[in-house]
């Protein structure tokens, strides 16, 4: 009984600890605190890169929502929210989540928070992801012909 009572202490410490990661960064970005800090580039923090498809991109902040068993993707801009999320924004943090994006797992969501506080929640949209990583091979055919010409 006693080592079911020492197991289940260090088991609460743990999960306190882990929790407690990132506490100033979920505090910045209005993200509730039962999620798992898994790294980020804010606070002077090591960039978390995300890579799959000769993509690579480095978000702001990336949690994992074990409660819904998803990955949130974090993104700080430094404007007031004024008018909504530029399409601009929205195909950035899309691209985010599709880089994070596990067959076996809920779809990712993102949250842009603003400078003035707001944060607003956009879902993964498939369609949208789909025409950005398509432009992959547009843009290596871009980088060669740059590259070619530079010689």
């Amino acid at each position: 009984m006693l080592y079911i009572l020492f197991i289940c202490l260090i088991v609460v410490i743990v999960s306190l600890f882990v929790i407690a990661r990132g506490f100033t960064v979920k505090k910045a970005l209005n993200v509730p605190y039962w999620m798992f800090f898994l790294g980020g580039d804010i606070g002077g923090r090591k960039p978390y890169t995300l890579q799959k498809y000769s993509v690579t991109g480095v978000p702001d902040a990336v949690f994992f929502d074990w409660l819904a068993m998803r990955y949130v993707i974090c993104e700080l801009k430094n404007r007031n929210y004024t008018s909504g999320v530029t399409r601009y924004e929205r195909a950035q943090v899309t691209l985010y989540m599709a880089l994070i994006s596990k067959w076996y797992m809920r779809k990712p969501v993102a949250i842009v928070s603003f400078g003035n506080g707001i944060g607003v929640r956009i879902k993964f949209d498939v369609s949208l992801s789909k025409r950005i990583l398509g432009l992959r091979d547009e843009c290596y055919a871009v980088y060669c012909k740059f590259n070619a010409q530079r010689r």
